[in-house]
């Protein structure tokens, strides 16, 4: 089962959803998809915005630190 879901809005846009109810917890699985994901993102370097969003009701994660780096 994804607990992340990964919708490129357009080139530039792409939305990263969490999706592992109930409370969105960080499991090896979900550990696995996000490494996925931000490789996806560091490599493509059309993504100009990521927009974060939990499609369960009250919790976005229940731990996260987020570290980028930025790209000139």
């Amino acid at each position: 089962m994804t607990q992340i879901r990964l919708n490129r809005v357009s080139p530039a846009c792409w939305r990263v959803t969490f999706d592992n109810p109930p409370l969105n917890l960080m499991g090896p699985e979900f550990v696995l998809e996000m490494r996925e994901i931000m490789t996806n993102l560091e490599t493509d370097e059309q993504v100009k915005v990521v927009i974060f969003d939990s499609a369960v009701d009250g919790y976005f994660l229940t731990t996260a630190i987020f570290a980028s780096n930025s790209r000139n």
